[in-house]
This record gives C-alpha cells, sequence and structure tokens, in this order.
C-alpha cells in the first residue's frame, strides 16, 4: 500500500506551503486570462478568476487559479495519466491531498454527486471542510473537489477557500468545472 502513495511525502511539504501562501497572501488575481489552457485540459473562467502564472506547476500539478473577487479563493488542477488508473484511485489522491492540507482534520460536507460538463464529460464533485492551525488559531477552510475523466488524462481539481466564502466558492468552482474541454 506504502509503494502506491509513495509520492505524497513529497507533495505534503508543496501543498501545506501553496495553502499558507493562498490564505494569507495579499496579491490575489487581479484581470490576468479569462481562460486556463493546457494541453490535456482547457476551462473558460468566470469574471475575477485567473490563472497564477508564476505558479510552481510540475507533472501532475497542472495549474493553480485565483480569485480577485473571493478573497483567498484557489483551485489547484492536477493530471494523471496511466494504465492503472480509475475514479477511485484518483478520489484517493485527492482526499490524501485534503488530508495532508488539514492535518486538524476535516468532514465531507455533501457526497460526490454526478454533473455534466459543455463538452459531454461526467466529473464527480463532493465538498469538504477541513482544519488547520493558523497563527495560533484554527483556521477552518472548505473544499471543494472534482475528479473528471477526459480523453487524455484524470484530472482532480480541489479548491481551497475561507469556510465564510464557501458557497460562492462552490458556484464559481461548479461554473469552471462544467466548462471543461
Amino acid at each position: 500500500m506504502t509503494e502506491r502513495f509513495g509520492f505524497l511525502p513529497r507533495y505534503r511539504f508543496l501543498l501545506a506551503v501553496a495553502t499558507v501562501l493562498m490564505l494569507f497572501s495579499n496579491s490575489y488575481a487581479a484581470g490576468g486570462p479569462a481562460e486556463f489552457k493546457h494541453e490535456y485540459l482547457s476551462l473558460t473562467l468566470p469574471a475575477g478568476w485567473s490563472v497564477k502564472e508564476d505558479a510552481v506547476t510540475g507533472n501532475e500539478l497542472i495549474g493553480w487559479l485565483q480569485s480577485k473577487n473571493i478573497p483567498g479563493a484557489s483551485i489547484l488542477i492536477y493530471s494523471f495519466r496511466g494504465a492503472l488508473l480509475n475514479y477511485t484511485r484518483v478520489r484517493i489522491r485527492g482526499l490524501n491531498e485534503l488530508t495532508a492540507a488539514y492535518p486538524k482534520g476535516q468532514k465531507q460536507l455533501k457526497k460526490p454527486k454526478n454533473i455534466r460538463t459543455e463538452k459531454g464529460y461526467k466529473p464527480k464533485v463532493e465538498l469538504w471542510q477541513g482544519f488547520l492551525d493558523a497563527g495560533g488559531m484554527t483556521v477552518t477552510l472548505q473544499s471543494p473537489m472534482a475528479v473528471m475523466k477526459t480523453k487524455i488524462s484524470w484530472i482532480l481539481m480541489i479548491g481551497f477557500v475561507p469556510d465564510a466564502s464557501g458557497a460562492k466558492m462552490e458556484e464559481d468552482f461548479l461554473k469552471i468545472l462544467q466548462s471543461a474541454k
């Protein structure tokens, strides 16, 4: 079991740093492109969302979106390829990312539900709430998460937003996801 998820320790630090930067950064997305484009995925972004151009991406982390209208809101986009991948394995990777991001625990607010994108993809979307320490206080965040099979790869999208802005984030997250091409 550990061999399958041996990649996790190297990403936990990156995810923890990214989460803290997203929450406490004073530089929110300003303007920027209205689309996220990658060789495996294209997304249309609602007003106020942009691609974080200086984000550190790699083989699996292919994009980072930020909102200037929802303070502290970000979405990380991952792409996974491989013959042995399926919905369950990609979802487990997402759940492991949430576990790493929320060391004080997490709980599921909404169970996975199927939606349909403009292109006909059928992602499953769920909503999580997580808890972490920041400046000696416990901070509550919400994280919408989606797993979607495209023609080329499996896409995992995880959002992070302060709990108070969860409803607006969920609305924008679904708009972005439904635009997937």
